[in-house]
């Protein structure tokens, strides 16, 4: 298995509020891959 990102947002949310909530958390991920691959390893 994996890492698993649970979300529960509250019940009331309205469509724009999850897109974006969801494009934050898209932008977050993008970074952490994009800084993942620019780390140099020792050869």
């Amino acid at each position: 298995m994996g890492n698993i990102l649970t979300l529960t947002p509250a019940l009331p949310i309205t469509k724009p509020e999850m897109d974006k909530a969801l494009a934050i958390i898209g932008d977050a991920l993008s970074e952490i891959e994009f800084r993942k691959s620019s780390v140099r390893h020792p050869a």
